[in-house]
Formats: structure tokens, sequence, C-alpha cells
């Protein structure tokens, strides 16, 4: 089961199906229908998010590493070093699971130090001695990546250049090192998102985070899954109770509303949001550093052709360095096909900033406050 975009007007137009967001817009602007993310609804309803789920947060995870084990399928763990994959990695180590792969793929817009301690993890030996580690090389996974001008229109769009455009790429890589394509990729994806109103606090999500696991079969997430939801339940009130502590005693939830706001940089503690308030472990690869960094990429075609200027953010020496290169025309290409599309009116794109797009919350779940 993975997330998925619904486009229709029911009753008079049944829901279609995506997992692609533009092809889900394509649809939905062409023939003037509505478009939701539905994010384990199907499960997540039938939960009861007024309580608090009593087992402990370890005991929670422990479970959950022990559902990936008894599924009998080789293990790859995408391995940034970050909070949510060094916590997943603790986990599988203390219940003793063997992981076939680690995959790490480095970032250019993180610095070579971001690595440092993850590489000194590697250098020591893991726990399972049998385990492969896969270091991707970026420049060869891009070329493959945006190997043809129609990557953006395919399942498992990550939409930011320096991102890969999906993980279909990552799978046949993988197969093809661990010897089968019947494996689970492990991510952790983000942390609860809180959204504070004079009704009450609730649990969702951005749709924009969950590009990697829509329709790739191999993507299991590790956090936020229907095959455990008290996990994600159980951290939404860890993080309730976190920002609880930030604020006044009597404070209510409408008095908390500049928390909605918790994620993003530079408005709080990133890495106290991830340890203290959603429980990770600890962090290899310095994203408390990371999210100081110029995060709020934009990338603009005031021009309607690519020339170099129009990139800021995150992947400027990626994208500067592949001007010129077929993999960046292929890149472009894609980017271009969304925006002379129906797709672009509808997510309110424009060449001012392409990825300053619409956004899609999931169904939101009320916590008692």
């Amino acid at each position: 089961m993975t997330p998925y975009y619904e486009v229709g007007t029911p009753p008079e137009t049944p829901f279609v199906r995506f997992t692609n967001r533009f092809l889900a817009a394509h649809y939905a602007g062409k023939h003037n229908l509505n478009m939701r993310f539905n994010m384990y609804d199907e499960v997540f309803d039938q939960c009861n998010w007024s309580l608090e789920p009593d087992l402990s947060w370890d005991a929670l995870l422990d479970i959950r590493a022990q559902q990936i084990a008894a599924k009998n399928k080789p293990i790859v763990l995408y391995f940034s070093g970050g909070t949510d994959s060094y916590t997943i990695y603790k986990v599988f180590e203390r219940n003793n699971i063997h992981i076939d792969a680690i995959y790490t793929r480095p970032r250019y817009d993180c610095g070579t130090d971001s690595l440092v301690q993850v590489y000194e993890l590697f250098d020591r030996g893991l726990y399972d001695k049998t385990t492969k580690i896969i270091i991707r090389d970026l420049d060869d996974a891009n070329k493959k990546a945006y190997a043809n001008p129609d990557w953006i229109w395919q399942d498992g769009v990550k939409n930011q250049f320096s991102m890969l455009a999906g993980d279909s790429e990552s799978n046949s890589h993988v197969a093809e090192i661990i010897g089968t394509d019947d494996f689970i990729g492990i991510i952790g994806l983000e942390k609860p998102r809180l959204k504070f109103m004079s009704t009450g606090v609730y649990s969702y999500q951005d749709d924009e985070n969950y590009g990697r696991p829509m329709g790739n079969e191999n993507i299991d997430c590790f956090y936020i899954s229907p095959d455990l939801p008290d996990l994600h339940i159980k951290q939404s009130y860890m993080l309730l109770k976190y920002i609880k502590q930030l604020s006044a005693p009597q404070a209510m939830p409408i008095d908390l509303v500049k928390f909605n706001k918790i994620h993003v940089p530079f408005e709080f503690n990133w890495l106290d949001y991830s340890l203290k308030g959603c429980g990770r472990y600890g962090d290899l690869n310095l994203s408390d550093r990371q999210h100081l960094r110029t995060w709020a990429g934009g990338l603009t075609i005031p021009t309607g052709k690519f020339d170099g200027s129009e990139f800021r953010g995150r992947g400027d020496t990626l994208f500067r360095s592949g001007i010129g290169t077929q993999m960046f025309k292929n890149y472009t290409d894609g980017i271009m096909s969304v925006v002379n599309d129906k797709a672009a009116e509808f997510l309110n794109i424009n060449q001012n900033n392409f990825f300053g797009m619409r956004s899609f919350p999931s169904k939101m779940y009320k916590l008692t406050f």
C-alpha cells in the first residue's frame, strides 16, 4: 500500500488514483476536478487518535522492526545518518536484524563535512559484518535518473534538482548489487506535522514529502505505515507534549499557532524537534547544521529557457556544472513540459519559482490536547 492522489468530484465524477503529482494535476486541470492526498486513509480512519498508545516508543519501534524482518525479504536501509535513518539503524541493531545493504547517497548541498561521522561508522564496521555498504555516485545516478525528458511524469518524482527524480534508478542500482529486485527499501520520512487551530490540534503530513514512496512497491516507510499506525500516533503525541512544554502552562491550541511551522528551518531548533520532540536517538550527518543552510530552493524561468541564472538554494553546484550536458537538457525539458501543461495552472506554478507550487495536506486527525 502506498499513498496516492485522488482526483475527481464524487458522486458526479468518481475518484481516479495517481501516484505522480504532475499527472494528477494534469488530469484535474484538464477536467476541472478536485485533487486530494490520501495517506493511508483507509487504515488511519479506523484508528483511535484521541488516545496516546499505551506501549512505549521503544516497544513500538521494536515491533515495527520485527514486522519488517518477518516479511522475509532482503532489507536495504536508505541511510543518510540523520536522526531518522540513524534511529532505524540502532533499532535494527538491538533487535539483531540482518540488513542486506545500507545505501548512502551523498548530497551536493550539504558539504563534505556532514558525512564524516557516517564514514567513521562504516570504517569501524557495522554490527552485521555481512551488510553491504553502497555509496552512490551522484553524477552517475543523476545521468540515469534524468536519462530522458519524461522523467518528471514518472512515479516517485522528487521534484528538486540534486535529489533523484525518483527511486526507480536506486531500485535498479541496488538490485544489481544484491542480486534481486524483490527487496524492502526502508526509509524514515518526516516527523509528525501538527496543525494548531481554534478547534484543537491535528496530526497530518504534506504530500511533497511522499514523492519517493508513492507508487514504489520496494519502499517501506518505517515511522508512518499502515502496518503499525500506533507508531505514528505515538510520535504525534510525543511531539505535542514537547510543544506544550515550550509554551505557557495554560496555553490553548489556538495560542500555539506559531508551532504550526516547527518543521521549517530557522523557526525552531531542528535537532531538539527531532530528538526531544520525536524520540530520535542521535545524529551522524549534522542534520541540524544542514537545516541552517539555505534550504529555500527556488527555480525561476523568466525567459522561458535556462541560462544558469535561475537557480538559488540547494544544489547550486550541481545545477551550474550540468549546463550544456544531456542530463541538464533532459532535466530542464522535463520542467518545461510541466510549465507548459495544464498541471502548471492547477498547481499554481509560475516562472518566478517552479518549486513554489501548491501542496496537498493529508487528512487531519484530531489529538486530545
